[in-house]
């Protein structure tokens, strides 16, 4: 077990619901480190917060959110339903596909790495810490 302690740094990883991940690392029953990262932070290092909260104000802005909200349901069986579906969003679709349009792929690719890049930004607050646990990779 000394070799253990010596060599290696065991961690032990516990995947939650309300966090990313929780991990105790050590042996040490009196003083070992606890990482999480929960589900708000991984959701911050996507960007994703910040591209919803401008979305919606440019939504606003546009009136395309008054549009959405009233679009009734597709998912129905009833003919009358679904043809009251396909009535509202054609007699919308010009207005919703300007504002869907080209523009918004930039912000939408950027989305995109900042899905790739949150992994991995997750994995070295893992291990190495990150400015979370070490105060000197603060800002």
């Amino acid at each position: 077990m000394e070799e253990v302690a010596q060599l290696y740094r065991p961690s032990f990883l516990d995947p939650g619901r309300k966090t990313v991940y929780t991990a105790a690392m050590g042996l040490d029953q009196n003083q070992h480190e606890i990482r999480r990262c929960i589900t708000k932070e991984y959701y911050h290092l996507t960007g994703s917060t910040v591209y919803a909260k401008k979305l919606q104000q440019e939504k606003d802005a546009a009136g395309i959110t008054a549009i959405e909200s009233a679009t009734p349901t597709s998912k129905t069986a009833r003919n009358i339903s679904f043809l009251r579906f396909a009535d509202h969003l054609l007699s919308n679709m010009d207005r919703l596909f300007a504002f869907y349009g080209f523009r918004t792929a930039k912000h939408r690719f950027n989305l995109y790495q900042g899905k790739q890049r949150a992994p991995e930004m997750m994995v070295n607050m893992l291990l190495n810490g990150g400015a979370k646990y070490n105060r000197k990779n603060r800002f």
